[in-house]
């Protein structure tokens, strides 16, 4: 592991340098008294002190070679992890494009993955030649995935972006409308015995837009990325239109569907690349439509270079604010038939979140909408709102129904309406 890694690494060069004072300490006290009684010359002493001094460096550089060995071992077996991961359910990868598998080939390949898994481990013995082999296969491998994944970008660089548009096309004729269902729904993460979501009943009316409030921890991402099918369920328990989530392909469901996370991930690129999500699909004026929508369009015309401003690794030139509305901007310009914002306006002043909760509004008219927000004020106008607390849903209803109640919601938000005050009165002292 990285923890592992870091222990060892910063161990090895103390210890070893710790090492090479001993025997110098040593050999100095050691020699200087074989010098006195004639064992060694003054200038064989010297000569074995200049010696030591000499290798001293290469053996240091000897550590940091197994250092640099041991972070390559571990970046192999995370590479040969995705190498081995199995696509989604019913999708296979070829080439660059979705081909739909029959089960018995999937079955298939879940033995062959299970089969390098046991190599993975160590279950089975090489000799040094096979070894040798193995590395030089892996090695191989390596390098066509390589090749491969060059080929597919020149395919969404160059004459491929027709067929990208082709694609979007025909993922936009497939309209997602009608109700979104969700029945009876238990989910736990994989490898973890306790339920993140239990007994979720829910309907979302089309047009309409859902509040979904709670603490941290009570499941409401968890909500959402089922409904992307970022994690399977079982048939049965979540449909759209009428139609489960697990039947529907994964690029019309995900295509139509604007989805705005919590970690709001910028690439190092242009603006514009960053909204458009790399496909080339989107004209000027929407683009700068999605912008005005989601109020950043003045903080991109105040650069020098507008939309084709480069921004660092995750972002880091732009503010937080910045980030969460550039990430709105590439949820909004697709022009989705649902609107997910997961906690997306928490680094936005209160000025800016309503005027984009007013955009939103417009937006949003015959659009179904799901708002998740840790404050009250970005849900307050939804048409239903839900309170979710360890994976359940413990209150429901309007703005007003749920604080004439005076639950868990009324008291979040009378917290939050007396915090707000406070703040107030600091900011005019």
């Amino acid at each position: 592991t990285q923890m592992s890694l870091t222990r060892i690494s910063a161990a090895l060069g103390p210890i070893t340098q710790l090492l090479f004072g001993l025997s110098l300490a040593f050999f100095i006290m050691y020699g200087s008294g074989l010098v006195t009684r004639g064992v060694i010359s003054l200038g064989d002493y010297v000569a074995f002190n200049s010696y030591i001094m000499v290798i001293m460096g290469p053996i240091l550089s000897i550590g940091r070679v197994i250092e640099v060995w041991q972070r390559g071992i571990a970046s192999m077996g995370r590479l040969d992890k995705i190498f081995c991961e199995m696509p989604e359910k019913g999708v296979e990868v070829q080439g660059g494009r979705e081909a739909v598998v029959g089960e018995e080939e999937r079955g298939q390949a879940e033995k062959a993955k299970h089969a390098r898994k046991e190599k993975a481990t160590g279950k089975e013995k090489y000799t040094g030649k096979e070894k040798h082999a193995r590395k030089e296969q892996y090695i191989e491998k390596v390098k066509n995935a390589g090749k491969e994944m060059c080929t597919v970008e020149k395919e969404y660089t160059g004459p491929g972006e027709e067929a990208e548009k082709e694609k979007y096309q025909r993922c936009k004729e497939n309209v997602l409308d009608g109700d979104i269902v969700i029945k009876d729904l238990d989910f736990a993460y994989p490898g973890s015995e306790n339920k993140a979501l239990k007994g979720i009943n829910l309907v979302i009316k089309a047009g309409n837009t859902l509040g979904i409030l709670g603490k941290t921890g009570s499941g409401k991402t968890t909500l959402v990325n089922l409904l992307l099918r970022l994690y399977e369920v079982d048939d049965g328990h979540i449909f759209i239109g009428g139609k489960d989530v697990n039947h529907i392909p994964l690029d019309v469901l995900r295509e139509n569907i604007g989805y705005a996370p919590q970690d709001n991930f910028l690439f190092s690129t242009t603006i514009r690349n960053n909204i458009e999500f790399f496909r080339p699909v989107y004209g000027d004026k929407e683009l700068e439509n999605a912008a005005r929508m989601a109020v950043v369009y003045e903080d991109i015309m105040s650069f020098p270079e507008g939309f084709e401003t480069v921004v660092g690794e995750r972002g880091v030139t732009l503010s937080g604010g910045q980030k969460q509305r550039v990430s709105i901007a590439r949820a909004l310009v697709k022009n989705p038939d649902i609107i997910i914002l997961d906690d997306s306006l928490s680094a936005v002043d209160t000025k800016t979140e309503e005027e984009i909760l007013k955009n939103l509004e417009k937006v949003m008219k015959n659009k179904t909408g799901i708002i998740i927000s840790h404050r009250v004020s970005s849900v307050r106008y939804a048409d239903n709102i839900i309170f979710l607390d360890e994976g359940r849903i413990v209150e429901t209803g309007t703005h007003e129904e749920l604080t004439s109640r005076k639950g868990a919601y009324y008291t979040l938000y009378m917290s939050q309406m007396e915090q707000e005050q406070d703040n107030k009165e600091l900011c005019e002292v």
